[in-house]
C-alpha cells in the first residue's frame, strides 16, 4: 500500500517540479528584460556624468535616465517578476529534493517507519503546495499536459494545481477516477463550480 502511495506521490512531485522549473524560467525572462536595461542605464549615467560638462545638459540626461530606471524598477516590483522567479525556483529545488528522498527510501526501505516516512512526505509536499502563492501560466500547464497522451493521462497522478487550473479545459475522457480521488473533497467542489469545464463533474466518484 505504502509503495503505491510513494509511487503516486513521486509522479505528482516530478510533474510539479517540471512546472515550477518552467515557470521560474518564464518569470526570469521578464525579470532579466527589466534588469539588464537598468544596468545599462546606470552605466550610461556614470559615463555621461564624466563626459558632459554642460550643467543643463547633464541635468536633463540625469532626469531622463533616472526616470527610466525608476520606471523599470517599479514595473518589476508591480508585477513581482523577481519574487515569482525566486519562489518557483525554490519550489522546484525542494520538490527535486523530495523526489530524491523517495528514491533513497526505495533503495533502503524500513518497514518499521514506512508510515512515518509517508506522512512526512505528504506533509512536505502539502507545505510546498501551500507556499506556491502565484499562478502558473496556463501555457506552461498546457505544454506539460501535451507531453502525455490520453492513456498516460489516465494512468499517472497529476498535481492538483493542474486539475484545478481555471484556464485549462481538461476533457472528460482525460479524467480518470484515480485522478478524481486524489483531489480533496473541498477542492473538488470548488473546482467543479469555478475552475474546470462545466461538462466535467469533479464530484463524481
Amino acid at each position: 500500500m505504502n509503495t503505491q502511495i510513494l509511487h503516486e506521490y513521486q509522479q505528482k512531485i516530478t510533474i510539479l517540479a517540471i512546472l515550477c522549473s518552467k515557470t521560474s524560467k518564464h518569470y526570469s525572462t521578464y525579470k532579466n528584460a527589466l534588469v539588464l536595461p537598468n544596468i545599462l542605464i546606470t552605466a550610461a549615467l556614470t559615463i555621461l556624468n564624466s563626459i558632459i560638462t554642460d550643467v543643463n545638459n547633464i541635468k536633463l540626461v540625469n532626469i531622463t535616465l533616472s526616470a527610466s530606471s525608476t520606471l523599470l524598477i517599479a514595473l518589476d516590483k508591480s508585477f513581482q517578476f523577481s519574487e515569482k522567479a525566486s519562489l518557483f525556483f525554490k519550489s522546484s529545488t525542494n520538490l527535486i529534493t523530495l523526489s530524491h528522498s523517495i528514491d533513497k527510501y526505495k533503495v533502503n526501505p524500513t518497514n518499521d517507519n514506512s508510515n512515518e516516512f509517508v506522512n512526512h512526505l505528504i506533509n512536505q509536499y502539502d507545505s510546498i503546495i501551500e507556499n506556491i502563492t502565484y499562478e502558473i501560466p496556463s501555457y506552461i500547464i498546457d505544454n506539460v499536459l501535451q507531453q502525455f497522451d490520453d492513456n498516460m493521462i489516465n494512468e499517472i497522478q497529476l498535481p492538483i494545481i493542474m486539475l484545478t487550473s481555471g484556464s485549462v479545459k481538461i476533457k472528460k475522457n482525460k479524467i480518470s477516477p484515480n485522478m478524481l480521488l486524489s483531489i480533496p473533497t473541498h477542492i473538488r467542489r470548488l473546482s467543479s463550480k469555478n475552475s474546470l469545464d462545466n461538462n466535467v463533474d469533479l464530484n463524481a466518484s
